[in-house]
């Protein structure tokens, strides 16, 4: 299976849910019992770069993934403290949004790690007031 390219886009300081299907190639949706998932996005491509969110299907300080056994569904929560803590720079004629890399993988009860999605999370400047 290829991961499919996902744009996430989140407002600094707000939560993120958003609620996913996994079909397999002839259309049936993936029964995720006994899956675990996790999503993580960094500064940059490189391994060593830091985490900017980190979520599985363990509830942590970033948010959560919530798996919907036989249903397929992948509900993905990012916490509104996680987007918050992302920088976007407020300089003059900087732009208002920021991109980070981010790869969401899935786990077989079987032990296969599954690449599932892959691409920007897009972080938009909130506007202080």
């Amino acid at each position: 299976m290829s991961a499919a390219y996902v744009k996430i886009e989140l407002t600094q300081g707000e939560d993120y849910r958003e609620t996913w299907v996994w079909y397999d190639a002839s259309g049936a949706i993936v029964n995720l019992t006994g899956y675990t998932a996790l999503l993580q996005a960094r500064e940059s491509f490189a391994a060593s770069a830091a985490l900017l969110i980190d979520i599985s299907t363990t509830p942590g300080a970033h948010g959560e993934i919530t798996l919907g056994g036989a249903a397929g569904t992948i509900e993905i929560h990012i916490h509104d403290t996680c987007s918050a803590a992302i920088s976007v720079s407020d300089s003059p004629g900087a732009p208002p949004v920021r991109r980070i890399p981010h790869e969401l993988w899935m786990y077989a009860p079987n032990g296969d790690k599954i690449p599932f999605t892959y691409g920007p999370v897009e972080v938009a400047r909130k506007v202080r007031t």
